[in-house]
C-alpha cells in the first residue's frame, strides 16, 4: 500500500471551555455533535454555529470545509466526581456518561433539550466507561471495583441489571461492543482483554468465552479497545506502548460475523488470535485507539501528547517504514502520520467521525479538545486552525 497520498495530520481547531483535563471525546452516529467529558464533571456538546452548515451535510473527506464548532449545550449535576466516559445511544437520542462518584447517568434530548432521565447505581466505587449495545437495547459499564456490569434498556428509560462479571483480577478501563451485538470486550490493569458472549440456551446471563492475556497479549495495563466497523479485527492499546491487532471469527466459519445488532442472544462461539503487534513508536503508554469508519486508519493518543495514525501496508512497505518498530517487525502496519505534541500534555481520547474518515478529535489533560483532518501529501486545504471558546 502506498502511503503518498496522505501523509500529515492537520490542526483545524481548538474547543476550549473545561475547566479540567478531558478524558473522553464522542462523535454522534450522525456525525452532527461531537460530545466532551472532562474532570469538571460536565459534558459539553460540540456542533456547528448558526447559520452553518452540519456535519454531516458539509461533505466528507480531505477535501471537505468544516465549519467551526461552538458549545451548544453543557449537561452538568448528574454527577458529583470527574466524568470519565460518553457514549452516544445509536438512534442519537440518549447519551450516558460514566463517573468517579460511581454512577451512570442517561441523558435524552427532549424537544431540543437534554433532559438527565435515568442514574444507574450499583459499582462499588468508580465507573471507567459505559458503552451502548448496537441495538440501543443494552448499556454496557465497568469500573475500579473490577466488575462489567450488563444492563436491559426497558421502555420510559428504566434500566434492569442483566449481570455482573467479576472475572477481572484488576480495574476494568474500558468495554466495546462487536458491531454484531453478540460479543462485549473488556479491558483491564490486569493486562488482559476478555471477550463476554452470552452463555449458550439463553437465560440472559454472560460468560467469559475468551481471555485475550500471556505471550501473545499486552504485558501491562490494557487501556483501551475498539472493534472495527466491520468486525472483523479489534485493537487494543497498552500501557506496553503497543497497539494490538487481533481478527475475529466465530466458530469454523471464515466470516466474521456481522451479526444480528441486538444486545445478545446470539449462539456462535468466538475465536480471537493476534494478527499484528505495532510498536516501537510511541514513547509511553497508549491510552486510547479509534478505527475511521472505512477501517482504513487506526488513530491512537498517548502520554507523550502524541497523536499517531497507522494503516495496513504490505510486508515491503512495512519493512521500509520501520515494519511496526521494535515488536511488530513484519506486522503489516505502517505509521502513515504523526502530530508528536497534540496536547499540551496526555492524549486521553481520540475518535474519528463516524462517516468522514479523514476527520479525528482528540481531548487531554490540557482541558482542550482538537479536530483533525487527515491531508493529503502536498494537497494544500492550508485552511488556518481555530479557536472555540465558550
Amino acid at each position: 500500500m502506498s502511503l503518498e497520498s496522505f501523509e500529515s495530520l492537520e490542526l483545524l481547531q481548538t474547543l476550549e471551555g473545561h475547566d479540567e483535563r478531558v478524558w473522553c471525546v464522542a462523535w454522534s452516529p450522525d456525525g452532527s455533535t461531537l460530545a466532551s467529558c472532562s474532570a469538571d464533571k460536565t459534558v459539553r456538546l460540540w456542533a456547528p454555529g448558526p447559520g452553518a452548515p452540519p456535519l454531516a451535510a458539509a461533505g466528507a473527506g480531505a477535501a471537505a470545509a468544516v465549519a467551526p464548532l461552538v458549545c451548544s449545550a453543557v449537561l452538568e449535576d448528574s454527577h458529583t466526581k470527574t466524568i470519565r466516559c460518553a457514549a452516544w445511544s445509536n438512534d442519537g437520542r440518549h447519551l450516558a456518561t460514566a463517573g468517579f462518584d460511581g454512577l451512570t447517568a442517561v441523558w435524552e434530548r427532549q424537544g431540543g433539550v437534554w433532559e438527565s432521565v435515568a442514574t444507574l447505581e450499583g459499582h462499588e466505587s468508580e465507573v471507567k466507561c459505559v458503552a451502548w449495545s448496537p441495538n440501543d437495547g443494552a448499556l454496557a459499564t465497568c469500573g475500579r471495583d473490577k466488575s462489567v456490569w450488563l444492563w436491559e434498556h426497558l421502555p420510559g428509560n428504566d434500566f434492569e441489571c442483566l449481570d455482573v462479571k467479576p472475572g477481572h483480577g484488576g480495574d476494568v478501563k474500558a468495554v466495546a461492543w462487536h458491531p454484531g451485538g453478540e460479543l462485549l470486550a473488556s479491558c483491564s490493569y490486569d493486562d488482559s482483554i476478555k471477550i463476554w458472549a452470552p452463555e449458550p440456551g439463553g437465560g440472559g446471563e454472560w460468560e467469559c468465552a475468551q481471555t485475550l492475556a500471556g505471550p501473545s497479549g499486552h504485558s501491562s495495563t490494557v487501556w483501551s479497545v475498539a472493534f472495527s466497523p466491520d468486525g472483523r479485527q479489534m485493537a487494543s492499546a497498552g500501557d506496553d506502548k503497543t497497539l494490538r491487532v487481533w481478527e475475529c471469527r466465530f466458530g469454523n466459519s471464515s466470516d466474521d460475523g456481522g451479526g444480528g445488532g441486538g444486545g445478545g442472544g446470539g449462539s456462535r462461539r468466538p475465536s480471537f488470535r493476534l494478527a499484528a503487534a505495532i510498536g516501537g513508536y510511541h514513547s509511553r503508554s497508549i491510552f486510547s485507539c479509534s478505527w475511521s469508519a472505512d477501517g482504513r486508519w487506526l488513530a491512537s493518543g498517548d502520554g507523550a501528547n502524541c497523536i499517531r495514525v497507522f494503516t495496513r501496508g504490505d510486508e515491503a512497505a512495512a519493512a521500509a517504514a520501520g515494519g511496526g518498530g521494535a515488536d511488530g517487525g513484519g506486522c503489516g502496519w505502517v505509521q502513515a502520520c504523526a502530530a508528536e505534541a497534540a496536547h499540551e500534555s496526555d492524549v486521553n481520547s481520540v475518535a474519528w467521525h463516524p462517516s468522514d474518515a479523514t476527520l479525528l478529535a482528540s481531548g487531554g489533560d490540557d482541558g482542550r479538545v482538537r479536530l483533525w483532518r487527515l491531508r493529503a501529501a502536498g494537497g494544500g486545504g492550508g485552511g488556518r486552525a481555530v479557536m472555540a471558546e465558550d
